[in-house]
């Protein structure tokens, strides 16, 4: 129903190696720009969006936490990932490394985050196709192995970033319609709210 789905706040987190495109990711996502210089995140910053459902009366706000993917920070991190119901795993598809660290993030998602939160594997980057290190066959079989869901993207042209917004509140709101037991409407990443009050002039666009 989508009542059960609208007038919520859903929280993400985003994780995943330095370089990889997380802060350039949320930017897309919160203002559809990329940052005007390259900074690396220091700790957590935060975005946030109103998305309109259909029917178009009915609203629902994401919360992103952007993480930092220096070592020094994984306690910091670490600390988000209970209240968060979205973790996306984010890689750089010319990066071996950078793919090979996800085993080790997804690690930390085992041990702090909720069971039934949603996980998605990330590999930014795509629009630098000959520079790829990492095929897109491996990085899905990768995911299907540990049912994950999947998307490649590249921040720097658009590619793909509303699709990740779609993909995971689709499975959200199919969870959500199957939750019987009500088990959901307790997890720390999702909260009631009065959309209305939460406006204050944030990007609207319709996403299903």
């Amino acid at each position: 129903m989508v009542d059960s789905f609208s007038n919520r706040i859903f929280r993400y987190i985003v994780i995943g190696d330095v370089n990889t495109g997380k802060t350039s990711f949320c930017q897309r996502f919160a203002h559809n720009t990329l940052p005007p210089t390259h900074e690396t995140t220091i700790g957590i910053d935060f975005f946030s969006r109103i998305v309109q459902l259909s029917p178009k009366s009915q609203s629902a706000k994401i919360q992103m936490w952007d993480t930092s993917g220096n070592e020094t920070f994984k306690s910091v991190t670490r600390s988000y990932y209970k209240g968060s119901y979205v973790v996306l795993v984010f890689y750089d598809i010319t990066s071996r490394t950078s793919f090979d660290n996800v085993v080790t993030w997804l690690n930390d998602v085992d041990q702090y985050a909720e069971p039934t939160s949603i996980i998605m594997l990330i590999g930014n980057k795509c629009d630098l196709e000959s520079q790829r290190t990492v095929s897109t066959w491996e990085a899905e079989l990768f995911a299907r192995e540990r049912h994950l869901m999947f998307r490649e993207v590249s921040t720097k042209t658009n590619h793909g970033v509303e699709e990740i917004i779609h993909d995971t509140l689709s499975t959200i709101r199919s969870n959500l319609e199957n939750d019987t037991s009500g088990r959901l409407s307790s997890h720390r990443g999702i909260r009631l709210v009065r959309i209305e009050e939460e406006q204050h002039g944030l990007c609207d666009k319709c996403i299903l």
